[in-house]
């Protein structure tokens, strides 16, 4: 698990982030008109139907518009949700990238130089800049820290929320709130890892604070645009799913705090490595003794055309390989914090 997870294909992210919004949107657009056919349409039939009579031909009319619309309805609101869902997975992965995962809680050691130790190799974090600078500005001698990231970001992230369909408000801040807090646990089990835990201690509850005020922020945004009425609009049944799915990675997060309080340094590394699926080198060795032998048999049978299954293909990653190392990671907390 190295920097390089984080390079994605140019096209992925060619459109500015202005034209993503543009075309959720324009899915949210679609969304309400649906809800507006399916009431019109209602409305036509019963207009024209005999209300002591019921004929069939308008039965049918009401059973077709009762089959077909919420179909292509659901068809449309799950690509708008897939949609917000990449929103949030760019604006933390590659918008804030050299934020969160160059910088963030990052100590130039004296004279300039790099204070990571040499052996903490397959780190996420510090290393060299590969981004265009942040507009964030360095504080002298200081450090970064989550806290200062989301008070840059804040007003960024509730415009972004503002701009956001009704119909898909509720999924997209549920989404970049998770992601967010994703990504920082990420960080810390890194810095863990390195066993850097005097260098992050003293800001955790401070970040974990700042990022609680955030969600909520733009929880109140999200609740004040609830349609009791509208179809196909935001529904209080929505925000108590958006705020049930983040109340449970905030839930995580503060677990993995407390359990740094009660494990020394040395314990939090072992532990991070666990979490990392990292193995001791005696595994190592089992598994290139077993990979050597595999290797034997194979060159002893006949290979079809095409590459061999132990030849790696070059491959581009997406956004859905770097969420599933982050939820891999996740999941693995989950268990370890809450093995119940």
């Amino acid at each position: 698990m190295e920097a390089r997870l984080l390079e994605v294909s140019p096209k992925v992210v060619a459109a500015p982030v202005r034209q993503v919004m543009v075309r959720l949107s324009s899915i949210g657009f679609c969304l309400a008109e649906l809800a507006d056919v399916h009431t019109k349409l209602f409305k036509m039939v019963n207009s024209g139907d005999d209300d002591g009579c019921p004929t069939a031909r308008h039965n049918e009319a009401r059973m077709l518009i009762c089959e077909e619309l919420p179909e292509l309805q659901e068809s449309l609101l799950h690509k708008g949700q897939t949609l917000a869902k990449y929103l949030a997975a760019r604006l933390v992965y590659h918008e804030l990238r050299s934020e969160l995962f160059e910088r963030l809680y990052f100590v130039t050691a004296p004279g300039g130089g790099i204070a990571t130790p040499s052996s903490a190799v397959g780190s996420f974090t510090p290393r060299t800049s590969t981004t265009p600078a942040s507009f964030l500005q360095d504080s002298a001698g200081g450090l970064l820290t989550l806290k200062e990231i989301v008070a840059s970001r804040q007003n960024s992230f509730l415009s972004l929320v503002e701009q956001a369909p009704t119909a898909l408000l509720g999924s997209f801040v549920a989404e970049l709130g998770i992601e967010l807090t994703h990504a920082w646990m990420y960080v810390i089990i890194d810095y863990l890892r390195k066993q850097q835990l005097d260098q992050i201690y003293d800001h955790l509850d401070g970040d974990q604070e700042a990022l609680s005020r955030a969600i909520d922020s733009m929880m109140q945004v999200t609740r004040q645009r609830v349609q009791t009425k509208a179809l196909g609009g935001l529904t209080l049944e929505d925000c108590r799913n958006a705020e049930k799915r983040l109340e449970e990675v905030q839930r995580l997060s503060q677990c993995l705090i407390e359990e740094m309080r009660s494990r020394t340094a040395e314990e939090l590394a072992r532990y991070a490595a666990k979490v990392r699926g990292e193995f001791s080198q005696e595994t190592r060795d089992m598994r290139d003794t077993a990979s050597t032998m595999l290797g034997r048999e194979r060159s002893q049978t006949p290979t079809p055309m095409g590459p061999s299954l132990g030849e790696k293909t070059p491959r581009i990653l997406t956004y859905s390989d770097m969420e599933s190392l982050v939820d891999a990671v996740v999941w693995f907390l989950k268990y370890a914090l809450n093995p119940d």
